[in-house]
């Protein structure tokens, strides 16, 4: 343990702590979601889908305040604050029984999602040299990886018990990790600098600021792509998958499994293999194989091809998340990681809004074969607005 404090550093190890808790939790939870809302909810699939995307639309409108919130008030604090409302909104979702509650409760979980994010990474940045956060994003992923391999077995043998318990573990988890960054997670130091920077930017015109901010911001609107595809897995492809397989929810688990162990096996050794790669390699690799990826679950009707396909997804998964926001730190001032972290991360919930509504009328009128068809030009186009954009920041502002 000493060897892992003195490596990582106490912040870092609380965060992988909490992730590793959250993770297994959020996991047991998130392939049974959708399938929850429609047997309790009894209405058809876009009433479902309308819950599902209220969260990522909160998280839109709060992520633009949190990353400022974040550098201003600092990340102990914010991170408090969002797992006391992603605990009320586990606890909340175990009692609520009509649509307005299941949608309230998931705003209640978007706030905190997007006040937590940012806080996080910016946590991170503050408290790991250059050279190693990499590194710790993967890891971060790989624990993430550990948790969902474990939660989806389990959350199976509770779905079929008692559905509602899901939730009672899930905030559970929020609590203690709650309690974790309360007693032992400290505040990282600002200097008198920093604050009258921080002034400064508090100042600038919206114009400004965009113009101020339009590296990090560029960034997030070339990764709508890849967190389209996202939001596409996380939502219609479930649907998709009763079409391919009779048993479904057995194929979910195993998918989702293979997944987990996948990203935990792989997403370190990958990320230390490609460190000495340039940015625009990396992009350029990742994004190929995100499209491929994109037509193999298109097509996917047996477990191998399903699961070589998720070999693929997390290749390109492991190579592009990780370095891309070892990028953005290296953009960020030192006294706006939060609020570039934030903007960053804007990719996720513009997806998450309008992808499963979207997706699922595509998936009604087309099929599921021609929704993922038409994600894979997408992410292709997106690959090559990326690798343009990377290059030109790489010349402008030498990392």
């Amino acid at each position: 343990m000493n060897r892992l404090k003195q490596r990582y550093g106490s912040p870092v190890l609380i965060c992988f702590f909490g992730e590793f808790l959250t993770g297994i939790t959020g996991a047991m939870l998130a392939p049974f979601l959708l399938f929850y809302l429609y047997d309790v909810l009894g209405t058809g699939v876009l009433p479902v889908l309308l819950v599902i995307g209220a969260r990522p639309l909160t998280e839109v409108a709060v992520t633009l305040a949190a990353g400022g919130l974040t550098d201003r008030i600092g990340r102990r604090k914010v991170i408090l604050a969002a797992l006391a409302f992603q605990t009320v909104s586990a606890a909340g979702f175990m009692m609520a029984d009509h649509i307005w509650l299941f949608a309230f409760f998931y705003v209640l979980n978007g706030i905190g999602g997007a006040l937590y994010i940012p806080a996080q990474r910016a946590q991170i940045t503050d408290s790991t040299e250059s050279g190693r956060r990499s590194e710790v994003f993967a890891v971060l992923h790989a624990i993430e990886g550990l948790g969902a391999a474990v939660g989806p077995a389990a959350g199976l043998a509770v779905y079929s018990y008692q559905p509602s318990l899901m939730f009672g573990f899930q905030a559970c988890a929020f609590c203690l990790y709650w309690l974790a960054v309360y007693f032992k997670m400290p505040e990282p130091w600002r200097s008198k600098k920093q604050n009258e920077l921080l002034e400064r930017e508090n100042l600038l015109s919206a114009k400004k600021v965009f113009l101020h901010h339009r590296p990090v911001l560029t960034l997030m609107f070339l990764s709508v792509p890849v967190s389209l595809f996202y939001a596409q897995l996380e939502s219609n492809y479930r649907l998709y998958l009763e079409t391919l397989f009779d048993d479904f929810l057995f194929t979910l688990t195993v998918y989702t499994v293979c997944r987990a162990l996948l990203s935990i096996t792989m997403q370190i050794p990958l990320v230390k293999w490609t460190e000495r790669l340039n940015i625009k390699t990396i992009v350029s690799i990742s994004y190929v194989c995100y499209a491929v990826a994109a037509i193999g679950f298109a097509f996917s009707s047996s477990i191998f091809w399903l699961l070589s396909t998720a070999v693929l997804f997390t290749a390109a998964e492991s190579m592009l998340l990780n370095h891309m926001q070892t990028f953005v730190s290296r953009l960020a001032p030192d006294h706006m990681r939060g609020r570039y972290f934030a903007f960053f991360g804007l990719h996720w919930d513009i997806s998450r809004t309008i992808g499963p509504f979207l997706g699922g009328m595509m998936f009604i009128k087309f099929g599921g074969a021609a929704l993922f068809l038409a994600i894979a030009g997408i992410v292709a186009a997106g690959g090559i607005a990326q690798y343009r954009a990377v290059s030109r920041f790489k010349k402008t502002n030498p990392l």
